[in-house]
């Protein structure tokens, strides 16, 4: 990929300067923390090999929403990657919805339907409220797997409380305060330097990673199985 010059100006602003920051600190996690850098790269290459090979899905909707699942695991990993540890749990949150609404789509005809509805009208919201709630997509995984709609909800909960929702886990998460003689200073982090807490988001990341591939796996087995991907995800899952 050849090099790209920035533009005129850049790292002459607050936000510039911290996108650039936010790439330099990827860069370093990537050399400084090998092991769970490749894990993700091992996960990420799963489901690309999933996403290259859908040729007629048995319902576009879901394998639309399987896509989606794919980028938010890859925005999450960017976000931990660079430190941003509260926004990471917002992505991670999102990748198991995305995962779960795809798997209760292709698993319930006509859902696709009331999906693609809610906004036509207040009825039509309730109804993609109801149908989509929290509790019917966890008995869609339950009713292949057990231990893992349990995980699901592990890390569903573990996502709200990290950065989800403004709960205040993901507040501390960020907090220090610094007392010197005459003042207090509160500081929130917005990159995080390598610490528990950007451990704690990149182990999460791959857990969740994994999670939205054993659901989605539901949606096509025999293709999972073909591909090799169902092997790759015990071999990337070992010591998680």
């Amino acid at each position: 990929m050849p090099t790209i010059d920035p533009p005129p100006n850049w790292e002459k602003d607050a936000l510039s300067q911290f996108l650039q920051l936010a790439y330099n600190n990827q860069l370093v996690t990537a050399g400084r923390k090998p092991a769970p850098f490749y894990r993700l790269t091992a996960i990420d290459g799963l489901f690309l090999r999933i996403a290259q090979h859908i040729i007629n899905p048995r319902n576009p909707t879901a394998t639309n929403l399987f896509y989606r699942a794919h980028s938010a695991f890859r925005a999450a990993c960017a976000t931990a990657m660079a430190g941003q540890v509260t926004e990471t749990f917002v992505l991670t949150r999102s990748c198991l919805e995305y995962a779960a609404y795809a798997l209760h789509i292709q698993e319930n005809p006509g859902y696709d339907l009331v999906w693609w509805a809610r906004n036509q009208s207040a009825k039509h919201k309730k109804a993609a409220i109801t149908s989509f709630a929290l509790g019917r997509l966890r008995e869609t995984i339950e009713k292949h797997d057990k231990r893992l709609a349990a995980v699901f909800d592990e890390l569903y909960e573990r996502t709200i409380d990290f950065g989800a929702h403004p709960n205040q886990s993901g507040v501390a998460s960020s907090l220090s305060i610094d007392e010197g003689p005459e003042r207090v200073a509160i500081v929130q982090a917005y990159l995080h330097a390598d610490g528990l807490q950007m451990d704690h988001a990149l182990k999460t990341t791959a857990q969740v990673g994994i999670c939205a591939l054993r659901i989605t796996q539901f949606m096509m087995p025999d293709k999972f199985m073909l591909l090799g991907v169902q092997d790759g995800i015990r071999h990337a899952e070992n010591g998680l």
